[in-house]
């Protein structure tokens, strides 16, 4: 397995794409694989996805999991690469939670970046220093004004935004994808988050799927799939995520 994961941390590095996960609740890479992955062009990785903090007692581990982890990177030479991400899409009842979350973070560890994908807000400012709107929120003036804050602005592209933005929907134009870095360029944003690279559980999973999930239509294609068959025996459905 390990050395799978390996083969498939190359693959992704070679196409300049940081293979990390936004809500994994463990650093991802792994500290036995960050070496290979820094070497290969890792520049950016999640030390754990954020959530609101229930005790004490949990306040406590995050904050000795942070102390201890951040200060093996930094032997290393590997801290500036880290970042800690949560409150997904944060709406204003979350505020609360994400305060409290981030400014324990913040004195725990006050250089490591606290990421959200949040267009910049003044309820959240001196908690979140990495701000991710999706690329149709993204406004310069606000990005400028972060920078001078020593913050940095980033965007990211999902479910939405959907024309006349620039997605990489199978069905938008090809040249969509390309266009998007460009901008990237264009604008100086210095960060690019997109969510995920495998939402296939359609493919390999006929029964239990979450609602947000559409199944095969092709009820031989579902039944082949309970027998273990995988594409190219069974024709892939492209509509991995909801209706995209």
């Amino acid at each position: 397995p390990g050395q799978l994961r390996s083969q498939w941390y190359r693959f992704l590095l070679e196409h300049r794409v940081n293979p990390t996960n936004i809500y994994s609740q463990s650093p991802a890479p792994d500290f036995e694989h960050m070496a290979e992955c820094v070497a290969n062009g890792l520049n950016a990785f999640n030390l754990r996805c954020i959530g609101p903090i229930g005790s004490e007692t949990e306040a406590q581990d995050l904050a000795e999991f942070l102390r201890g982890y951040t200060l093996r990177l930094r032997e290393r030479g590997w801290f500036s690469r880290a970042y800690v991400y949560g409150f997904d899409e944060a709406q204003p009842e979350a505020y609360e939670a994400l305060r409290r979350a981030y400014s324990l973070i913040k004195r725990t560890v006050p250089d490591l970046p606290r990421v959200c994908t949040v267009a910049p807000t003044p309820e959240l400012f001196g908690c979140v220093n990495v701000w991710v709107p999706l690329t149709a929120d993204y406004r310069q003036e606000d990005a400028a004004e972060r920078g001078r804050n020593g913050e940095e602005v980033w965007w990211y592209i999902c479910l939405d935004p959907k024309h006349p933005y620039a997605n990489w929907f199978v069905d938008y134009p090809a040249i969509e994808p390309r266009l998007l870095f460009w901008m990237t360029w264009k604008y100086g944003v210095t960060g690019f988050l997109y969510y995920a690279l495998d939402m296939w559980a359609s493919n390999r999973m006929a029964d239990g799927l979450p609602d947000c999930f559409v199944p095969h239509e092709d009820e031989k294609a579902l039944e082949a799939i309970r027998q273990g068959k995988r594409w190219p025996d069974v024709p892939w459905n492209t509509l991995t995520y909801s209706h995209h």
